[in-house]
């Protein structure tokens, strides 16, 4: 998780000396999202490691239950688990798209303005060389290009 958050963040500074850092105050998010969705990982570790004694207990409840009533009460137990566990896989799973995605968005951001910077270089390489060849042609007493 470490090197994916090193390569985030090298991504991050790359961008930003590509690009004036007040325009795109999205970049300073990604060491946030890259964290929390660290903490949702060791929160559903955690979560996981606590409920599996409840799971255990809730299963041997289950298999001893004598009346139908028992049993429905212990399933809906497990099934209560298991659906706390699914949302939190959930969530979890979000946190870390989201981090992806914000990276993704600004190597496209860093992408753009870096392709914008190269149109406007050719565009004042050829004005320049307009300039050039009107400098010459007048020097050499030619009439003046369009």
């Amino acid at each position: 998780m470490k090197h994916i958050g090193y390569i985030v963040l090298g991504c991050a500074f790359t961008f930003l000396t590509l690009c004036d850092a007040r325009a795109y105050q999205l970049v300073e998010d990604i060491p946030n999202l890259v964290q929390n969705a660290a903490s949702e990982v060791k929160n559903y570790a955690e979560y996981v490691q606590s409920v599996s004694n409840q799971v255990t207990q809730a299963m041997q409840n289950l298999n001893s239950a004598a009346t139908q009533v028992e049993t429905q009460k212990y399933a809906a137990q497990i099934n209560g688990i298991h659906a706390q566990m699914n949302a939190l896989t959930g969530t979890t799973n979000l946190t870390g798209q989201r981090a992806a995605v914000q990276q993704l968005s600004n190597a496209n951001d860093a992408a753009r303005v870096q392709e914008a910077s190269r149109q406007q270089e050719m565009q004042e390489r050829a004005t320049d060389l307009q300039n050039e060849a009107n400098g010459f042609s007048a020097l050499i007493g030619g009439g003046t290009n369009p």
